[in-house]
């Protein structure tokens, strides 16, 4: 880890100028290492503020509940798309949960709205098209995904991104490369072009 990374980290954690939130997801199912998790591990030992949340409905919302995710400047969620080779950005946030595959509770709802009081799918209006063009040399194979699925990172992201504008999902490959993730990381929490368009 180079010291220009842990320092970006300082300058942005440290100095209470902004407030950054960085997910993972714990493993699930016949996934018994979850990318998404290492990396925060990863993040975390280099001063971001990391958190890595539960696969499970009920435990996720309590979780959320408790970050007041308002409070954060921005939010960068991530998860585990093991069918994908490229790290994907998600446009859109599907306000539907739908899938046999259950949680690490045991549950698995029935197809249905997340909430009733909100339109059926959520656009993220992000700079996605810029950030294709900034971060393509550091080689993640980064693409634009419009579905993020209808399983836990797509009611995550749901929930986030009604509550807080200024959030990314991104869905990283089985195969992930932590140092380049982290060279991207630091140029989204520092570039004063990531802000949303809404």
């Amino acid at each position: 880890m180079s010291g220009a990374l842990r320092n970006a980290a300082e300058r942005t954690q440290k100095k209470g100028l902004k407030r950054f939130l960085l997910t993972g997801f714990e493993p699930f199912g016949e996934f018994k290492v979850n990318p998404s998790a290492e990396l925060m591990t990863y993040l975390g030992n280099r001063g971001y503020q990391t958190v890595v949340l539960p696969v499970s409905y009920a435990l996720i919302d309590q979780k959320l509940a408790a970050l007041n995710l308002v409070d954060f400047d921005f939010i960068v969620l991530f998860g585990l798309a093991s069918g994908r080779d490229c790290t994907s950005l998600e446009r859109v946030a599907l306000n539907w949960i739908e899938g046999e595959l259950a949680d690490n509770l045991g549950l698995a709802p029935l197809p249905q709205m997340i909430d009733q009081s909100q339109p059926e799918a959520l656009i993220n209006k992000l700079p996605f098209h810029q950030w294709l063009k900034e971060y393509a040399d550091l080689g993640l194979n980064l693409k634009i995904s419009h579905s993020a699925g209808t399983y836990l990172c797509n009611y995550l992201y749901f929930q986030v991104l009604k509550i807080n504008k200024n959030c990314v999902f991104i869905h990283l490959p089985q195969e992930s490369d932590f140092e380049k993730l982290s060279q991207m990381i630091e140029g989204l929490l520092t570039s004063p072009k990531g802000q949303n368009c809404n």
